[in-house]
């Protein structure tokens, strides 16, 4: 892999200081704890595949390889005590400058050599699920490449699904990603798929169906709702004018997409809020928890306008029944 020029200062500089440190120690143990340092370094490294790591990263992975000198010390002190030897304190010139140069994380094509490995998604490298990730490396590719190509067909095939099957399968992506993310789940968790450092996420459905279910149940005492004070407006309507009344579909559309308004938006809030409970990456919960509420708070105001709409259409056609005058050139609903 290649680093920044900065990354690749922080880390000659690490271990200058590293082996400062260990100048008390004898020539062997330095070289030990130096070769340790090397390894754990790239074996960190090796996590990032091709992109190198950020710099608040690199700090992390310096910090997590500081117990190789520690150690280091601690063994030469315990062979000090058991054979009662001082060891003379020795300064060191040429042999550290060898040294570093032998531990030195290598660069350019060096590093490609030394470092180089199949691109694996990292741990914390997810956006949500991870699951274009895992695509990524199983194909070779850039993680962004997959998600950016990912976000397009999905786009495509939802508005291709509206325009044949209408509103109601306008979530039916999320579903299908959610369903892609437990069938890779399901993959490592068998053993049918290994990825090296990638461990299958534990398995809590607790709280996912717990926040999927509330939105359902909510959204859903949205629907009946409003199909209960729908009616009662037919009612009123018809006991006015006598006979049944049908509003114009321009003011009545509620009545005809009700259904579909149910499953395109409570659907759709659903796939967020369980998207939210499952192990997605820091601060996407919060934010797809906000988006589901915010889903289902836009489906309520969608509800209201319907209804005022609909109650609009039946009053003229009540009262054109009463009049014998049947409205004419009825606005159609802003909506």
């Amino acid at each position: 892999m290649k680093l920044t020029p900065t990354q690749q200062e922080r880390i000659r500089d690490y271990l200058r200081a590293a082996h400062t440190q260990m100048a008390d120690l004898p020539d062997e143990e330095q070289r030990k704890a130096l070769a340790e340092l090397k390894a754990q370094l790239r074996e960190e490294l090796q996590h990032y595949g091709d992109a190198p790591p950020e710099d608040h990263e690199l700090e992390t992975i310096l910090m997590n390889c500081r117990p190789s000198a520690a150690s280091a010390r601690s063994r030469v002190r315990e062979v000090q005590a058991r054979r009662d030897v001082a060891e003379p304190r020795r300064k060191v010139h040429r042999e550290t400058e060898a040294a570093l140069e032998e531990a030195e994380v290598s660069s350019g094509e060096d590093a490609e050599d030394e470092l180089e490995t199949r691109p694996e998604p990292p741990r914390d490298g997810r956006a949500w699920l991870g699951v274009c990730a895992v695509g990524a490396y199983l194909l070779q590719l850039d993680p962004w490449v997959v998600r950016v190509v990912t976000v397009i067909l999905c786009a495509a095939f939802t508005a291709i699904a509206m325009a044949l099957a209408g509103m109601g399968v306008a979530s039916f992506t999320l579903w299908a990603y959610l369903a892609a993310y437990g069938a890779l789940q399901w993959r490592l968790h068998e053993g049918g798929l290994r990825i090296p450092g990638k461990e299958p996420d534990p398995l809590e459905l607790g709280p996912p169906a717990k926040a999927a279910a509330g939105i359902l149940v909510v959204g859903f005492a949205f629907y009946l709702g409003a199909r209960f004070v729908a009616w009662g407006m037919f009612l009123a309507a018809g006991v006015v004018a006598g006979q049944a009344v049908e509003p114009d579909p321009a003011w009545g559309w509620l009545a005809a997409r009700g259904f579909a308004l149910f499953l395109m938006f409570t659907g759709a809030a659903a796939a967020f809020a369980l998207l939210s409970a499952m192990p997605v990456s820091a601060g996407w919960d919060g934010t797809l928890n906000k988006l589901a509420k915010a889903l289902l708070a836009l489906y309520g105001v969608v509800i209201s306008f319907g209804l005022a709409s609909l109650f609009v259409g039946l009053v003229l056609e009540a009262a054109g029944e009463v009049t014998g005058v049947t409205p004419a050139g009825a606005a159609p609903a802003p909506f």
